[in-house]
């Protein structure tokens, strides 16, 4: 069993973030201690592994959530995910290609 401080430890995470995971149900304590502290188990530590990997790929608390307690909405939370993430690229590239041009423009004005 390990307490919130060594969990915190071994993932580089803040007890608060922990204390967050558990108040929106997503990470909670295996059980508690005598002193009424959380106690974290090896079912609990893999979850949390797979929380981190998720947050790798930037999808938010409540669809991590989602994909850790329904099995048949993983496809389609990622599949989601990853369309939002093309659209963003595109937003991306089309805001890089302005400013190309800005520049270009800014640099023809300058040479004459």
């Amino acid at each position: 069993m390990y307490t919130i401080g060594q969990l915190a430890k071994r993932f580089k995470l803040s007890r608060s973030t922990l204390l967050y995971y558990d108040a929106i149900g997503l990470l909670p304590a295996a059980q508690r201690s005598q002193g009424n502290y959380r106690l974290y188990d090896e079912a609990t530590v893999e979850r949390l592994q797979q929380v981190q990997v998720y947050r790798t790929v930037g999808l938010p608390l409540d669809n991590i959530k989602t994909l850790l307690t329904s099995v048949n909405a993983s496809s389609a939370v990622l599949e989601q995910h990853l369309q939002d993430l093309n659209n963003e690229i595109n937003h991306l590239r089309h805001q890089q290609q302005v400013i190309i041009k800005l520049l270009n423009h800014a640099v023809s004005l300058n040479e004459s």
